[in-house]
């Protein structure tokens, strides 16, 4: 019985390894790897630098575009946690879906959203006296119109941020009254304007302006070429044949300027009317190839008063190895210049800014580089332009930003230009009816006009329709008798304008030639002569004031300043 049981329990173990009975884990196999997927998602709204997200604490990515995904996969059942690590610059970025556990696919979902940072603006306010009726307007940097209808205090209704400009001007004035601003120009700095003053006063009678002209050269006769000159400032009347009223010699030890160079000289009165302002070279008179490197001459802004006293801003870095060619200020506190620059790969010309001597320039725009006359008018900064070069030609009337600008990255676009006008120089805006805004553009150049017989001015007017210069046809000033025989043309350079006191506008102009060789009555082609226009008349009648005197040669010309 007993070997019974021994067999029974022999058979059923041989049985029980025959069926496979046995420990799977005998034979040290792993288990197969776990699978991972990655973790992404897109991104909207970002236009900032800087974005970087973190996953679960770690695997820093930094993301450009609208789509990311990150470097480390996750295993199925992990865990993930997307957040930002760093924000773009000027943006805020927030996670949706960030959070979440790993299936058995990629996660896509997670959505970065990103938005631009508040900005803070402030409002620009003052107070207005003198007020006796309606009719007066102001703007801001160049808005709408905001009217004032009384005394008292007034608030544009669009505010600006800080660190942008500001300049409040007047474009209506009321009726039989004049108005002027004071504080009205600046940059917002983390505060309210709340000081712009706005003084009102009877009008009083509209006296025609004198002329103001520039002139390069000591007499002598012209130097070695790129040997710059003495630079002098001559007034005239609106007089035919008429001597000078005064001159004022600029120190010839501090500045000059080149004698044959003849985009160079380009004169503006200050929006104050107090002063006038020119470009010039800051070096004395007799400087050989003045404009032959950026160093050999600091570029400067020259503004000069009515009582003969001159103030000089200088413009280290700006128009490089070519030449300035203009400066405007509005009350002498600032001063933008324009030029060009001849170095290659270097953008040195267009328009800049600085605000005293020892301050540092700063390049409002680059474009177009080949920049000529800058000045202000109605509260808007302008320059002109015959630059043909790039994907965007400036020939014409140029706007430069919006208002006044004084940082950089100003756009421009040109406002106005004409067949007729292939060599743009000076120009000038005018309030024709006397209402307060301008209406009346007038533009010289000084390519040889079609017709020998005509001054190249091209009058435009605005078309308020919308708010755009259409060139006058058949606008033609037409020269007096003896200078029609001109045979080396006569192209407009230097362009002032304002209204007279009989209700016309008088426009002075100095000519473009240096020297004519048809007209025995004016040995010398390079001008200073007027016409009035009366808004009818097509062509009026052109008056010589002056000849440049031997040895000396005329370039811009701007109204004379007010005591």
């Amino acid at each position: 019985m007993r070997n019974w049981k021994i067999l029974t329990a022999v058979l059923a173990s041989v049985a029980l390894a025959a069926c496979g009975g046995r420990d799977d884990n005998t034979d040290n196999n792993p288990p197969p790897p776990a699978s991972t997927y990655s973790v992404g998602g897109t991104v909207s709204g970002l236009s900032g630098t800087g974005l970087k997200l973190k996953n679960n604490g770690g695997d820093e990515l930094t993301v450009t575009g609208s789509t990311f995904t990150f470097a480390t996969k996750i295993a199925t059942g992990g865990a993930y946690a997307v957040t930002v690590s760093a924000q773009p610059n000027g943006q805020t970025c927030t996670v949706a879906n960030g959070t979440g556990t790993v299936g058995t696919a990629n996660v896509t979902n997670v959505a970065v959203t990103c938005a631009n940072n508040p900005v803070n603006t402030f409002s620009v306010s003052g107070n207005a006296s003198g007020v006796s009726g309606p009719g007066l307007k102001l703007k801001l940097n160049n808005g709408a119109d905001l009217d004032v209808t009384a005394n008292g205090g007034f608030t544009f209704p669009t505010p600006i941020a800080s660190g942008q400009p500001y300049s409040v001007t007047i474009s209506g004035q009321p009726q039989g009254q004049t108005c002027t601003v004071a504080n009205g120009s600046g940059t917002i700095a983390n505060a309210n304007v709340t000081n712009v003053t706005v003084t009102c006063a009877t009008a009083q009678p509209v006296v025609t302006p004198n002329a103001m002209v520039l002139r390069v050269g000591d007499g002598t006769g012209a130097p070695a070429s790129g040997t710059s000159v003495a630079v002098s400032l001559q007034e005239f009347a609106p007089t035919a044949a008429s001597a000078a009223v005064k001159t004022v010699a600029v120190d010839s030890a501090q500045v000059s300027l080149t004698y044959t160079s003849t985009t160079e000289g380009g004169l503006t009165r200050s929006d104050n009317g107090k002063l006038v302002a020119f470009g010039a070279y800051r070096k004395p008179a007799g400087t050989a190839s003045v404009t032959a490197t950026a160093t050999a001459a600091t570029r400067s802004a020259v503004g000069v008063d009515a009582a003969g006293n001159a103030t000089y801003v200088d413009f280290p870095g700006a128009f490089a190895n070519s030449n300035i060619r203009s400066a405007t200020t509005v009350d002498g506190t600032g001063y933008w210049a324009a030029g060009t620059s001849n170095v290659s790969g270097t953008f040195s010309g267009g328009v800049w800014f600085n605000t005293n001597p020892t301050g540092t320039p700063v390049q409002i725009t680059s474009t177009p580089n080949n920049s000529r006359w800058v000045s202000i008018y109605g509260g808007q900064l302008y320059v002109s332009s015959a630059q043909t070069s790039g994907t965007t030609p400036f020939v014409g009337v140029v706007s430069v930003g919006t208002g006044i600008p004084q940082t950089s990255g100003a756009f421009a676009k040109v406002v106005a230009n004409s067949a007729n006008a292939s060599s743009p120089n000076g120009y000038a805006f005018v309030d024709s009816d006397g209402n307060g805004s301008v209406d009346v553009l007038y533009l010289a150049s000084d390519n040889q006009p079609a017709n020998k017989d005509a001054l190249n001015v091209t009058k435009f007017t605005l078309n308020t329709a919308d708010n755009t210069w259409v060139a006058v046809a058949d606008f033609v000033p037409a020269l007096p008798a003896a200078d029609s025989t001109i045979t080396k043309g006569t192209g407009a350079r230097g362009l002032a304008a304002a209204r007279a006191a009989d209700g016309t506008v008088i426009v002075y102009v100095t000519t473009g030639s240096f020297v004519q060789t048809g007209d025995p009555a004016n040995a010398n082609d390079n001008k200073l002569v007027f016409f009035n226009d009366n808004g009818t008349n097509k062509t009026p009648a052109v008056s010589v004031i002056a000849a440049a005197d031997t040895g000396y040669n005329f370039r811009g010309v701007a109204l004379a300043p007010n005591p």
